[in-house]
């Protein structure tokens, strides 16, 4: 019997030429469909890379955990000689940070920059925890960009006060913690080192990076504070975190993502809601293959009645107008897809669209995954099944006796 029906389905799919009406329409439900998941899968991809694309600059630049002393002061050695020991299996590697505020001026001191974040980091361990030493502009000499008293600043920074690298900066800043009411500022000349483009404005405005050494020279009351962590490649970072809580009651531990909660649930969201919206876009190509399998059971309907004299049941028949939404469906999904898939490579491959600087990327990403498309493909099926099955339901509302003695009218 499901060899019959499915030659039958077939038979109407691929036949259709000496019906031209039912040939126009299944065309025509075919382009819609096929519209559909090309721009519910091509939209959904692009939202789901500039999710990526945006965490995975984020993540980069802050490291995965990030572990910070509320009192200000860590006995960082032993915490790192701990980690390592009790996490082997989660820490990757892990950094120092010393954080303090500073001003910046050129040796003219006629442009200063904004109150600016200076934090002290160790040269050796920190390219392996961030992706600080990849965003210089000047990808040579990498550790000698930080060495000594030489400093790292943003290209935002270095653009405002009129700097490049080499050029002598003074840095004004506090040595130790306020006291008293009354603010004195010491000066200590630098080098820029190096600039950065991180592509995340508070960074190339506002940060300073310099060595330990130097950072310590600086602020002599101001210990190391945090410790920056990078887990292995298949580690839950989360779980990660809430072991190490466990461990480490007394200091703050905390994701990338805890620094930009509203950023990170706002991708999310709109890659659902991209989601949603085109989907309905997709109902209505749906809706036209439903009109479809309305007008086959109107044209067919003397075709059902001898189906049903010869006692092929009323399930059996409507297993057929399904079969046939189905296969238009699957069909028009597939090419969808696929053109999606493909345009989405050129895109990404050939990025000839530039993004303002509001956004974390430079180009449109696009980013496809198995779970992705088998959730476009199953959405589209299923509205295709229930596309399908609604108007099949009719079939029982037919009385054979009355299509035999007056025919379909």
């Amino acid at each position: 019997m499901m060899k019959l029906i499915v030659k039958l389905a077939l038979a109407q799919v691929f036949n259709t030429s000496q019906q031209k009406s039912l040939s126009i329409m299944v065309k025509l439900s075919y382009i819609a469909l096929t519209i559909g998941s090309f721009a519910l899968t091509l939209v959904v991809g692009i939202m789901n890379g500039f999710q990526k694309e945006t965490s995975k600059k984020l993540q980069g630049i802050h490291a995965d955990i990030i572990m910070k002393s509320s009192t200000g002061a860590l006995d960082y050695k032993k915490l790192i000689e701990v980690i390592n020991h009790e996490f082997i299996h989660d820490v990757k590697a892990t950094s120092p940070q010393a954080i303090a505020h500073a001003l910046i001026t050129n040796q003219e001191q006629t442009l200063f920059s904004p109150l600016s974040l200076c934090i002290g980091i160790d040269p050796t361990h920190e390219p392996q925890v961030t992706t600080l030493f990849n965003t210089l502009c000047n990808s040579q000499n990498k550790g000698g960009q930080i060495a000594d008293k030489n400093i790292l600043i943003g290209v935002t920074a270095a653009r405002t006060l009129a700097l490049k690298e080499g050029d002598l900066v003074n840095i004004l800043y506090l040595p130790e913690e306020l006291q008293s009411k009354k603010i004195t500022l010491q000066e200590s000349s630098a080098r820029i080192g190096g600039t950065f483009k991180t592509g995340i404005e508070e960074f190339d405005t506002s940060i300073i990076f310099c060595n330990l050494d130097f950072f310590q020279e600086l602020f002599t009351s101001i210990d190391v504070s945090q410790i920056v962590i990078k887990c292995h490649k298949d580690v839950d970072i989360d779980h990660c975190v809430q072991r190490l809580k466990a461990r480490f009651q007394d200091l703050e531990i905390y994701t990338w993502k805890d620094l930009y909660p509203a950023l990170v649930s706002a991708l999310e969201l709109e890659k659902y809601a991209a989601f949603i919206i085109l989907t309905l876009c997709a109902l209505i190509a749906a809706i036209n293959c439903m009109a479809l399998i309305f007008m086959y059971i109107t044209q067919k309907k003397m075709d059902i009645a001898i189906l049903k004299t010869l006692g092929m049941s009323e399930n059996a028949i409507s297993s057929i107008f399904i079969l046939i939404g189905s296969v238009i469906t699957l069909g028009a999904t597939a090419s969808g897809i696929m053109g999606a898939i493909i345009v989405g490579y050129f895109i990404q491959k050939y990025p000839l669209i530039t993004l303002p600087d509001a956004y974390y990327v430079e180009h449109i990403p696009v980013s496809f995954d198995i779970g992705l498309i088998a959730a476009v493909f199953t959405t589209l099926m299923i509205l295709g099944f229930f596309a399908s099955l609604i108007p099949s339901r009719r079939i029982q509302t037919f009385s054979v006796a009355h299509l035999l003695k007056f025919g379909a009218e």
